[in-house]
């Protein structure tokens, strides 16, 4: 019985995995903005910031699982693109900072891995972000050593590029 439930909960993730969001341009516009407007506030109320990254991070890797999202290939401006990378870049630095581990596991390393594919994420912001993470953590790597060599590999990204 136990199996049966697993296999029918490993279904139903996969089925959520690559989902059509049907998400506008204007509304994820809208969701990029806001992400980097609570990237400045609740400077005074730490708690509160992290949350805040927390958020953000999790409704980010909630569009990047959607199938229908595609920077490169969307309707965006210039200045649109820009809002949604920026996002994605402060939202991963914070977020290596906070809680590394909700980058360094094994879905979020594939699905970067995916996102760096068709252009949805930059690598210079997860070269950037991993060298903030190597240069706060150069004592503590060690809990998280095979998912950040991981990472490295999937992301094609070298020791060299993290030089500080």
């Amino acid at each position: 019985m136990k199996i049966i439930v697993l296999l029918l909960i490993s279904i139903v993730s996969i089925g959520y995995s690559q989902e059509s969001c049907n998400y506008s341009e204007k509304e994820i516009v809208s969701i990029f903005e806001h992400i980097n407007k609570s990237d400045a506030s609740n400077i005074k109320h730490l708690e509160v910031r992290r949350n805040d990254f927390f958020q953000n991070f999790d409704t980010i890797i909630r569009i990047m699982n959607c199938s229908d999202f595609e920077i490169q290939k969307g309707n965006y401006s210039k200045s649109e693109k820009r809002k949604i990378e920026d996002g994605i870049s402060r939202t991963l630095i914070h977020i290596f900072q906070s809680a590394p581990e909700k980058i360094l596991n094994d879905k979020t390393i594939d699905l970067f891995k995916n996102q760096l594919e068709i252009s949805n994420l930059n690598k210079k912001h997860l070269i950037t972000a991993l060298s903030i993470y190597r240069y706060d953590n150069s004592n503590k790597l060690e809990s998280l050593k095979g998912f950040y060599l991981e990472a490295l590999k999937e992301w094609d990204i070298s020791e060299a590029e993290l030089d500080y």
